[in-house]
């Protein structure tokens, strides 16, 4: 078997954190950036014909192309979720990297769809080089009481949004978000199975299972 990647020019989101003699990232760039990887893990948690748990989320997985499009990559630890409920579990041996790995699942052996949330708090964490909100509930402790990626996905779009708004003088790190359930768009509005995408984040594949290759359009 053969398979066939994008050529992606920009190394990995990693490359332009840490000892590096790349430029660094703008800030609205690290924003869409974060905004990208995060559409793509919604919609393997909730958007493909199979629902995946990625298992491997960290920033040398996070993948850029020439016009600094995110993907992500690396499905090599990846497991099917069996069903669509939050709280559903699929009882493995720990393999995840060390300071992306969910505490819960260390201690359980039960992976989820949360364990992924928890290492994307981490991205967020490395990647804006703060604690916000958002990266907060991602790394609760309890797996239940973290965000689905739906809601970090509104969070960031609404934080893009205010970075590029009019009014002078807004950033992310000043921008405090509750997230809570009214305010959060309905995910049946979001997802559309019928045709295999997420129609408003602008995710596609090019396979019917989400494996092969998932571009994020930011």
């Amino acid at each position: 078997m053969i398979l066939v990647y994008d050529y992606m020019s920009r190394g990995t989101l990693h490359d332009y954190l840490y000892d590096t003699d790349n430029p660094p990232l703008p800030w609205k760039q690290r924003l869409e950036t974060c905004l990208g990887a995060a559409r793509g893990l919604h919609y393997l948690h909730a958007g493909a014909k199979y629902r995946i748990i990625h298992r491997g989320v960290k920033t040398t997985n996070i993948l850029l192309d020439e016009k600094w499009v995110a993907k992500v990559s690396d499905f090599e630890l990846s497991k099917l979720n069996p069903t669509d409920m939050s709280n559903a579990h699929i009882t493995t041996v720990v393999k995840d990297s060390f300071w992306y790995l969910d505490p819960e699942y260390a201690r359980r052996q039960k992976l989820t769809k949360k364990s992924d949330v928890y290492s994307f708090g981490v991205v967020l964490f490395k990647c804006l080089k703060k604690f916000t909100e958002i990266s907060v509930n991602c790394l609760h402790d309890e797996g239940i009481k973290r965000p689905l990626m739906n809601d970090v996905v509104w969070y960031l779009e609404f934080a893009l949004q205010l970075q590029e708004s009019e009014e002078e003088g807004i950033n992310f790190g000043e921008v405090d978000i509750e997230l809570k359930g009214k305010d959060v768009p309905n995910q049946d509005k979001i997802i559309d199975d019928s045709d295999g995408h997420v129609s408003s984040c602008g995710v596609t594949t090019t396979s019917n299972s989400g494996l092969t290759s998932i571009s994020i359009e930011t």
